[in-house]
């Protein structure tokens, strides 16, 4: 379950068993409510506690699809009882091949274009595009930038970011001002590359057929050590 600070909107995600990607699974925009307990029951729903306070009352809630609207549905009764504790279920591996290489220290994460997002919000905040982005990081609880990236002429980037530590994204103007920001949730694990459409971009788009600008260069190397003199920021 994850919720940017100051947000009440909580969402459930999908993750590959060896810890690569992360797709929206549930409850995501379906509305204001705080979540806590989520599970699987052994006839294989997924449910959890609900509340539309931080305080409660709490009410069961079950996920009846998964997609990040209209996905949840109240319960006439608790299938697991308040008091007990979460327990993750075991599953056996389905046999995918893993991009994981231990050997490696970083991944790659590659946008499409930054400047692609929701209508609405282009219309509430932006008034002039994005150049570049800041990638971030928490150490100890504390956020600090690891460096920033020019966005290519269609707003593509790619950079060469630390594995297994928490990313966060913004996008700046030319003035330094913040577009739109990601808290340090995402990830890559080492050796993995991880991409987007857009900055927020609307559910459901789906990219245009055309190859980004910014894999045409080796990918910006952020916050560790450069392999190529220069490249690091």
């Amino acid at each position: 379950v994850a919720a940017p600070p100051g947000s009440t909107r909580p969402a459930l995600f999908a993750v590959n068993l060896d810890g690569t990607g992360v797709l929206p699974y549930a409850l995501q925009h379906d509305g204001p409510s705080f979540l806590r307990r989520p599970r699987e029951t052994e006839d294989g729903r997924v449910v959890y506690l609900a509340a539309d306070l931080a305080e409660g009352p709490w009410r069961t809630e079950a996920v009846v699809t998964a997609r990040p609207w209209k996905g949840r549905s109240a319960l006439a009764a608790d299938p697991f009882g308040e008091g007990v504790p979460v327990a993750a279920r075991a599953r056996m591996p389905l046999g995918r091949l893993s991009t994981v290489n231990p050997a490696k220290k970083t991944g790659i994460l590659l946008c499409l274009d930054a400047n692609r997002t929701d209508a609405a919000e282009i219309l509430a905040h932006q008034t002039a595009p994005a150049t570049r982005v800041r990638i971030l990081t928490l150490e100890n609880g504390v956020q600090r930038t690891l460096g920033e990236v020019a966005l290519a002429a269609d707003g593509s980037f790619a950079a060469e970011v630390p594995a297994d530590v928490p990313l966060g994204i913004e996008t700046l103007d030319d003035g330094g001002r913040i577009l739109r920001s990601v808290a340090p949730w995402i990830w890559v694990r080492p050796g993995e590359s991880r991409g987007c459409i857009g900055c927020h971009e609307t559910h459901g788009m789906a990219p245009r057929n055309r190859r980004p600008l910014a894999v045409k260069a080796a990918p910006v190397l952020v916050g560790a050590a450069p392999a190529v003199p220069g490249r690091a920021l």
